[in-house]
């Protein structure tokens, strides 16, 4: 495969959007939800931008009187599978939450970027103002889940 297929640039300005090719799966759960504050991502390897906290913040968590660390913020890059292709997607301003049981993605920041998302028959859509599907999210009990991968052709910053 060239690399100009792998790198089918999506017509759409942030998130941006690439085929490219999958390392590993995650094992952690990535989940759509309406009610976070920010991106928050457990998993260092899935941010290509990282900025370190000097001083880690620590946060509560929603409902539990629990807490959690945010020890960096960046750009994190994930694979899913839509339509039968594979997607990398991107996503800006995530934090770094290491002890957090999952990773989050901000509905609000999706709706910020003019990108819509659908609920129905078990299944969330998130579409550009045009109706391209971006990803979908699959129903998991009361949850939204999106199976998410490493790409394999991102460049680490520290």
């Amino acid at each position: 495969m060239r690399a100009s297929q792998w790198l089918r640039e999506v017509v759409y300005d942030n998130p941006i959007i690439f085929c490219t090719q999958r390392d590993n799966i995650s094992e952690t759960a990535t989940l759509i939800d309406s009610g976070a504050s920010d991106h928050c991502f457990t998993e260092r390897l899935l941010f290509t931008l990282y900025n370190t906290l000097n001083n880690p913040l620590i946060r509560l968590s929603a409902g539990k009187e629990s807490t959690f660390e945010i020890t960096g913020k960046g750009r994190v890059e994930f694979l899913t599978d839509v339509d039968d292709a594979q997607r990398k997607i991107i996503l800006d301003n995530a934090l770094h939450t290491p002890r957090l049981r999952s990773n989050l993605i901000l509905v609000l920041a999706l709706d910020s970027k003019e990108l819509y998302v659908t609920f129905g028959g078990g299944k969330a859509y998130v579409k550009t103002s045009q109706g391209k599907t971006i990803f979908s999210v699959t129903q998991f009990g009361q949850l939204y889940t999106i199976d998410i991968s490493k790409p394999t052709t991102s460049t680490f910053i520290n």
